[in-house]
């Protein structure tokens, strides 16, 4: 099954656990569809921006609670001490960004509670994270660690039928022309006849005149419909239509239609359809009638990702990606 799964965890206090249940995944999921560690980040890139752009990669999101989790606090390089700051409470620690990000991009995030740790209340997180004790979470113990581990696994597989089901969704073609032309045929027939009833019961010259030119008009909208303008056509037309405004990424006030959310992951920064080809999203963008399209570079770290929304209030420069508007 597709899914990339990352496994946030604090090296230094729940480490061995992260290993075990790492390999303890390997075992149904190749080696490049786990994130485990997020090491040598580049000087002068921003770390909170790769973090987020990796955490966004993932379908799900494993957090590796242990009995020191919540409460672990920052030492004093020199003396080796705590320093009385909680980590939880930087905004620059890893572990909060991740686990932040993956609330924010509504990546299905696992609480893992290990070592008799139990779950966070709302009143001991950071606003960022409070939704994280609304998540139902599973236990790993040492003694039952494999049948635990089972246990994860299932809820990770479900998890990721649904973000492959969406992409399903999203992927699936326009109706054929076949089924077009039998739709455009019954409701042709149907209006057409409508028409002519109205023809024939006329009383006048004039409504009798009015109504045959109803029928004809008719007429002349079913053959649209038969396949002498095709709707593909025009579709792959309207997506001309949208023009390249460069490397931009919406991160917030974003509006869109609510009939979206069926179809699309949905968040504050537009509606992911899933990964689909540039023009495929062109044209998806047509369809939907949206007004701004923005789809992840080939190659890139977002690649192919395609994205609607009718407008964004924050709009910033983003390499991964390309603005579309028309």
């Amino acid at each position: 099954m597709a899914g990339n799964i990352f496994i946030s965890y604090r090296r230094d206090l729940d480490a061995h656990f992260a290993g075990r249940l790492h390999d303890q995944l390997l075992r149904s999921f190749p080696a490049n569809k786990l994130f485990i560690d997020v090491d040598d980040i580049e000087p002068g890139l921003d770390f909170v921006q790769v973090l987020e752009d990796m955490v966004a990669k993932c379908d799900v999101m494993l957090v590796i609670i242990g009995s020191g989790w919540q409460d672990a606090k920052n030492k004093d390089k020199d003396k080796d001490k705590d320093t009385g700051t909680r980590r939880l409470d930087n905004p620059d620690d890893f572990v909060r960004i991740e686990i932040a990000s993956a609330l924010r991009l509504d990546v299905r995030v696992i609480p893992v509670l290990v070592d008799g740790a139990t779950m966070p209340d709302e009143q001991g997180l950071p606003e960022v994270l409070i939704p994280l004790a609304r998540r139902h979470a599973v236990r790993i113990t040492h003694d039952q660690f494999a049948s635990d581990c089972g246990k994860l696994l299932k809820g990770i597989n479900r998890a990721l039928s649904v973000v492959e089901k969406r992409g399903a969704q999203a992927k699936e073609p326009a109706p054929t022309k076949k089924t077009g032309v039998k739709q455009a045929q019954q409701k042709t027939a149907v209006g057409a006849g409508g028409l002519i009833l109205s023809a024939l019961a006329a009383t006048s010259s004039e409504l009798r005149g009015a109504a045959a030119a109803a029928v004809l008009l008719a007429l002349a909208a079913g053959g649209y419909y038969l396949g002498v303008i095709r709707p593909e056509t025009l579709l792959q037309e309207a997506a001309f239509r949208y023009s390249g405004n460069g490397n931009y990424a919406c991160f917030g006030d974003a509006t869109f239609p609510s009939s979206w959310r069926t179809e699309a992951t949905c968040l504050h920064f537009g509606c992911n359809f899933g990964q689909l080809d540039r023009r495929a999203c062109l044209v998806l963008g047509a369809r939907k009638d949206s007004k701004t399209v923005i789809h992840g570079n080939a190659g890139g770290g977002r690649s192919n990702e395609c994205w609607l929304q009718q407008s964004c209030g924050d709009l910033r420069s983003h390499p991964d990606f390309t603005l579309f508007r028309r």
